[in-house]
């Protein structure tokens, strides 16, 4: 993986120290080079920080052009189809220079055009500029693994994988965007295209951009659908079985060691499994374990670990050794996000990258395809209670004046989150910040609307839109790349996605066990003595250990703090109900304020301050 970036000026060349700065803001996501080049007399320039995985030459650094320097490219990534691709291309005449990944996709796109993002079989985003045409063109990944933010004006453009390259141009003033505010609050990230700062955007998942003589068009290029032909159970098994051996082994190509993080559940097991039987040497794997019982998961990933002879790697995260973490974790996250689940991510990406390792395949992806969550049984439920698809639509979107249903809808996707919907939001947000559109924080679950599909699905299709891309596919991004880790995830492969949503959800989705599916196609691959856990995931039991400490301190640093000094929150709600919250809505709060704090006051030292009154608390 990498951090790219990028500026366009129509007016005068681009200033090179702003750009140098924007380039080395992402120095952690690229800790192995830097490189730039200007085009365009200086009117464009593109940045690439380097994580070196395939190709470990210079020939793999970026930017990087085709034959004549007519094309070039700054890619943040991998593609694992490109040896396919190569010899297609060199087939029809292309010359490679690298044996990097990344040249494909510059012979690609001579070859293809737009359309070779359709060929493309990986996570990426990426943009080439074309210096014949004078056109820039952006493209993210079908899922969304990997992301890409952009900001226009009516005379430039930039792109960075991060908010915090835009920022590092000092062209704007960072202003927080209240719409983007409100969808924070209720769904403890920013979904979908918004971003924090106003002016800023994000290209959605399956998406490219093209700009060219200062006008931008964006087209989606991919889009799931549930469209059924497996209909009989072993080929539904035989498919799933071949889709994700396929997609394990050719994520595993690289030049440099690779790992697994293995929490002992189905997901990560089968991955390890997969892995570890192709390995010459025992195959690295790391997981985080906890003091609490109920957040731990460690014992599992040691009973698979031994069951399959890996380099097992385990450390337990205290509270003390949590709350020393926050003022990086903070820093690595310049949009606010609620905390809970990335302690551990950042914990068990630090765990790999301190043992050498720079590659590990995680196992995100299985529980939106194949119906593993626990709230698709109260979803089921209330479908026992009388709910028909009709009806459903009047719990889950806009239509009529239902809103306290919807936001009991939002409760029961984010159970374990804590969000404020429309009506609590109407008390907590300041004087005209938020939306007047009650309807505009249920945009996303809007999205995920399908006609004819079952009603369960709809709840996957959902979290595969929102929850898996801004919740889960963020927080590996950004742990991750803080600590200089590549995280491939392999039930994520696009042909894999595409082959669950061709299989019946009948044989998909089952009320007496999750994931039935996927543990019969895959039940080769676990250990005699595993037995079915209930889930948790890389999530930990901070709101636990800050239930009793942080109602009184974390008022106290809520109402003297950036939220409320710039008008975001009412001080007088958060007085009157802030001890009253539950613990996940209290740390959502936090989570904001300290973003806020470090992105928008660049106040470092508070942070650290608050995080060492939490340890001595």
């Amino acid at each position: 993986m990498c951090g790219i970036v990028g500026t366009w000026d129509s007016s005068a060349p681009v200033n090179v120290q702003m750009f140098d700065r924007m380039t080395e803001s992402l120095a952690a996501r690229g800790p192995d080079g830097q490189g730039t080049v200007s085009l365009d007399d200086g009117r464009l320039m593109l940045g690439h920080r380097r994580l070196a995985i395939i190709d470990l030459s210079a020939s793999g650094d970026q930017p990087m052009c085709n034959e004549d320097a007519s094309l070039w490219l700054v890619f943040n990534g991998e593609i694992y189809n490109y040896q396919v691709l190569r010899k297609e291309l060199e087939q029809r005449g292309h010359r490679f220079r690298s044996h990097s990944d990344s040249e494909t996709i510059i012979h690609a796109y001579e070859e293809w055009g737009k359309q070779c993002v359709l060929r493309l079989r990986g996570i990426f985003a990426f943009a080439i500029y074309d210096c014949r045409k004078h056109a820039l063109f952006l493209a993210r990944d079908q899922i969304g693994v990997k992301p890409l933010y952009f900001h226009r004006s009516h005379c430039s453009f930039a792109f960075a994988s991060q908010p915090r390259a835009i920022l590092a141009a000092e062209t704007f003033r960072p202003t927080v965007d209240s719409s983007a505010f409100a969808l924070f609050l209720a769904y403890g990230n920013v979904p979908r295209e918004y971003c924090i700062f106003r002016g800023i955007e994000k290209l959605r998942p399956g998406y490219w951009l093209f700009l060219r003589d200062g006008r931008i068009d964006i087209q989606q290029y991919w889009q799931l659908r549930y469209d059924p032909v497996v209909f009989d159970s072993p080929t539904a098994v035989e498919l799933v079985r071949e889709k994700i051996e396929e997609g394990v082994l050719l994520q595993a190509i690289s030049d440099v060691p690779i790992g697994t993080l293995l929490s002992g559940g189905v997901d990560s097991t089968i991955i390890t499994s997969i892995l570890a039987q192709q390995s010459e040497s025992p195959l690295a794997s790391f997981s985080i374990g906890f003091n609490e019982e109920e957040s731990d998961e460690s014992p599992y990933a040691r009973l698979v670990a031994d069951y399959l002879h890996t380099d097992h790697h385990q450390q337990t995260l205290t509270y003390e050794a949590a709350c020393a973490l926050v003022p990086d974790i903070v820093a690595a996250m310049d949009e606010p996000f609620h905390l809970n689940s990335l302690f551990p991510y950042f914990a068990v990406s630090r765990l790999a990258r301190s043992h050498g390792i720079k590659v590990v395949l995680g196992g995100d992806g299985a529980d939106e395809l194949f119906a593993g969550y626990l709230w698709y049984d109260a979803f089921r439920d209330a479908m026992n209670q009388g709910y028909d698809r009709d009806g459903l639509r009047h719990i889950y979107w806009p239509f009529g004046h239902r809103r306290r249903r919807r936001e009991r809808a939002v409760r029961l996707f984010f159970p374990y989150n804590g969000s404020f919907g429309y009506r609590e939001q109407q008390g907590l947000l300041g004087k005209g910040v938020g939306t007047d559109d009650p309807d505009f924080i249920y945009l996303p679950l809007n999205s995920a609307w399908m006609p004819n599909v079952p009603p369960v699905l709809t709840a996957q299709i959902f979290d595969f839109h929102c929850f898996l891309v801004d919740h889960c596919l963020t927080k590996v991004d950004r742990m991750s790349m803080a600590c200089g880790l590549e995280v491939r995830v392999p039930l994520l492969d696009v042909e894999l996605v595409e082959a669950a949503f061709s299989i019946d959800h009948n044989l998909v989705y089952h009320q007496s066990e999750r994931k039935a599916l996927l543990k019969t196609a895959m039940s080769s691959h676990f250990p005699p003595a595993m037995k079915t856990a209930r889930k948790k995931g890389f999530s930990s039991p901070l709101p636990t250990w800050l239930n009793t400490g942080l109602k009184k301190l974390g008022l106290k640093y809520l109402l003297s703090g950036s939220m409320v000094s710039r008008g975001l929150i009412d001080p007088g709600y958060l007085e009157g109900h802030f001890a009253t919250m539950d613990a996940g809505r209290q740390l959502l709060l936090i989570s904001g304020e300290l973003w806020a704090r470090r992105w928008i006051e660049g106040d470092s030292e508070s942070i650290t301050l608050f995080a060492h009154q939490l340890i001595a608390r």
